[in-house]
């Protein structure tokens, strides 16, 4: 396998997980990759102890229908998502249909049966995970997951009356008794509440959380650090949600018509990479005025080759189904 371009990293093996290679999440543990799929509905388990022969050792599936597409490790601790598998129920004929209103909108086929919540799993003994808690969800479930230890999880999360996901804080202080214990949402988005979007057309929901507060990297987190929150639309926005289960907005970016896959802010430097959809760039945006992010810098796309004409997925969030011609513009 020759690169087009490389420096300071060295292909050492690959695996084609059994045949299932939908991976999206991963996470290492004990010598041993979870690497959570797409399409595969379940997890794979795999032992990269001999990184240059990493060999499948089990698969966990999820229910029937159901995706644990994304998941998260801490200690013994594996957390998966469980939501119903959207792109092979609904069968899009069109990917961008995902993103053109929310998701109780595209989501029309819901005759077969599918399970949403959260699965914790013992892995202990990481080739062998034992399950010990489910927390279900009356809507369609969990899509993304943030938890690095510690007693809250964060993730994005649909309930039923709510236009899309939102943001769910999520309590882990007894693993085996998960127990959501915060939200937040754009307003609009709890039609159940009598709330009236004032979008039309397209896709507000909350993508992904991440708390730099919680990270292994950051000092001692403290109620009211921030939690960036990447958004289908329309950008990032920032909480104080870190050890609070009563999170407030701070900023919303609502310059940016590209969808965000994920935004991290930096628990030492005061900067905010946030990776776009679309085959988008990466920005910058300096946060230490959290009312009043300014974007000063971007990625730059590599020129060493053209990376949209090879086909498949090229960009900072790569599990992004685009047209070739879309190429770094926007979806017509």
């Amino acid at each position: 396998m020759t690169p087009d371009s490389a420096r300071n990293i060295e292909f050492v093996g690959n695996t084609d997980l059994n045949g299932r290679g939908d991976g999206v999440q991963v996470m290492v543990h004990k010598g041993h990759a979870f690497v959570g799929h797409m399409f595969s509905d379940g997890f794979t388990i795999v032992d990269v102890r001999d990184p240059k022969q990493p060999r499948p050792v089990n698969f966990i599936p999820a229910p029937p229908n159901s995706r644990a597409f994304h998941l998260q490790t801490h200690g013994d601790l594996l957390l998966t998502v469980n939501s119903p598998n959207i792109w092979v129920l609904q069968g899009y004929s069109d990917p961008n249909d995902y993103f053109k209103a929310s998701i109780t909108e595209t989501f029309t086929r819901r005759e077969k049966e599918f399970t949403a919540g959260l699965r914790v799993f013992d892995i202990s003994k990481p080739a062998e995970p034992r399950e010990i808690a489910f927390m279900p969800v009356d809507g369609l479930g969990l899509h993304r997951l943030w938890y690095v230890g510690g007693r809250y999880a964060y993730a994005s999360c649909h309930w039923q009356g709510f236009t899309d996901h939102v943001l769910a804080i999520i309590d882990m202080q007894d693993p085996t008794r998960p127990e959501v214990v915060g939200r937040w949402w754009i307003p609009g988005m709890h039609q159940a509440g009598g709330e009236i979007p004032s979008w039309k057309g397209r896709r507000y929901a909350l993508h992904h959380a991440l708390s730099p507060a919680t990270s292994p990297m950051a000092p001692a987190a403290t109620a009211g650090s921030p939690c960036s929150m990447s958004a289908i639309r329309p950008g990032p926005s920032y909480s104080p949600t870190a050890t609070s289960t009563r999170p407030s907005g701070a900023a919303l970016i609502r310059r940016y018509r590209s969808p965000i896959a994920t935004c991290w802010c930096s628990p030492t430097r005061p900067a905010l990479p946030i990776a776009a959809w679309a085959s988008a760039p990466i920005w910058l945006f300096d946060v230490r005025e959290p009312t009043n992010p300014v974007s000063f810098a971007t990625m730059s796309v590599p020129s060493e080759a053209d990376y949209c004409a090879k086909g498949g997925n090229f960009g900072p969030a790569g599990d992004r189904r685009v047209e070739p011609a879309i190429r770094f513009g926007l979806p017509k």
